[in-house]
């Protein structure tokens, strides 16, 4: 098959630091690679040193020097919209696209118009933005390109089943057209080395943007208590700030603690620094009050990091698939008596790290990719 992959077009392929879809696409399309399909990649140019897979050929537009914030976003977003619809047109000329797969709602929603007037390729959608069930007339505007997308693709993929039921709940998306597939993990990273050898070193980590509803608050409520039971533990925060008020709060809220030699805002890192920081970690806590899946929880988990994380239904969906890969809590006092419990408790935090294992294995991207070939073979056939 000759599958069109289309990335955002606001982080270039492959990304250093920020950028969970971009890395998505890229994974997917190498094992698509490797079961001897064509892939080409819809992107823009990155001035990265990079070797493109076998099978994977790249299509890049320029990469306008905005920042993804604000109006410069959403210029970026249009403009892309443009140029990764012409570039499509070009590949389907060059008869090079039996199935179109988009991930974005700027990239995707000029190309769903095109195909359904005029291409008539079979195209699915991968819903990764969890902000399109927020309530309010600015998130239903913002979102409206993506809604239009969920109606008119062939197929949208839904990334956990709590997304899966709430298109069907919430916005009223046809359920036939529905299929689950989770994003995958890249295995063989998993560092083998038991944490926690003593009590001086405990080091917990949280891989989220800042923004409120990924819940960092929760995790510096928390830390107080824990950092009673151990005094030299620290708390790191990774990830770009999405919402600067938010970030000052975090930062206040610190501050008032007396937390500041405990706690560490490190912002966006790049690949190298965030394998560091996976490497010396000894827990991962994840507390978001929404999510479409948590990806970076099957990461912490590939990287032998026991997990807690809060109990919203994508966790659930994820972590219940292999019963104890994670301790889930679903508030602060409880999310402190859990950090300190495992840390105290090496055997327990041995079991979870090998029920994370069976997890991963289950959900890497290997086997991901099958699920994938899978559907777009029989949307392939189904339209020829």
């Amino acid at each position: 098959m000759k599958i069109c992959e289309v990335n955002s077009g606001l982080i270039p392929i492959p990304a250093d630091g920020a950028g969970a879809v971009e890395k998505i696409i890229l994974s997917l399309s190498t094992e698509l690679g490797k079961l001897g399909h064509e892939v080409y990649i819809v992107d823009v140019a990155t001035k990265l040193q990079f070797v493109s897979p076998a099978k994977i050929e790249f299509r890049r537009s320029a990469n306008i020097p905005l920042p993804n914030k604000g109006m410069a976003h959403l210029i970026k977003g249009i403009y892309f919209m443009f140029t990764a619809s012409y570039m499509v047109w070009k590949l389907i000329r060059e008869d090079k696209v039996d199935v179109i797969h988009i991930h974005n709602q700027f990239s995707g929603f000029l190309i769903t118009v095109l195909n359904n007037l005029f291409w008539k390729k079979p195209l699915v959608f991968t819903t990764h933005n969890q902000e399109i069930f927020d309530k309010g007339l600015k998130r239903t505007i913002s979102s409206w390109p993506e809604r239009f997308i969920l109606r008119h693709a062939q197929i949208v993929v839904c990334v956990s089943p709590t997304v899966q039921k709430l298109l069907v709940s919430t916005l009223g998306i046809d359920e036939q057209k529905l299929v689950q597939i989770y994003s995958g993990v890249e295995v063989g990273m998993t560092n083998t080395k038991m944490k926690v050898e003593n009590e001086q070193n405990i080091k917990i980590i949280t891989v989220a943007r800042i923004v409120p509803r990924k819940n960092q608050l929760t995790v510096i409520e928390a830390a107080k208590e824990v950092i009673k039971r151990f005094p030299t533990a620290k708390f790191q925060f990774i990830g770009p700030v999405d919402d600067d008020a938010y970030s000052e709060q975090l930062k206040k809220l610190t501050a008032d603690y007396g937390l500041e030699n405990s706690v560490l805002f490190s912002g966006e890192v790049s690949n190298a620094e965030l394998e560091a920081a996976y490497a010396d970690a000894d827990l991962f806590v994840l507390t978001s009050t929404n999510e479409n899946q948590g990806l970076v929880i099957l990461e912490a988990m590939a990287r032998s990091v026991p997990v807690i994380c809060s109990p919203i239904g994508a966790f659930v969906d994820m972590v219940s698939r292999e019963e104890g890969a994670a301790i889930v809590v679903d508030d602060k006092s409880k999310l402190a008596e859990a950090i300190i419990e495992l840390m105290l408790n090496p055997a327990q935090r041995k079991n979870q790290v090998s029920l994370a294992t069976n997890l991963v294995r289950k959900l890497s991207w290997d086997n991901i990719a099958k699920e994938y070939e899978a559907l777009f073979r029989k949307l392939s056939l189904k339209s020829s």
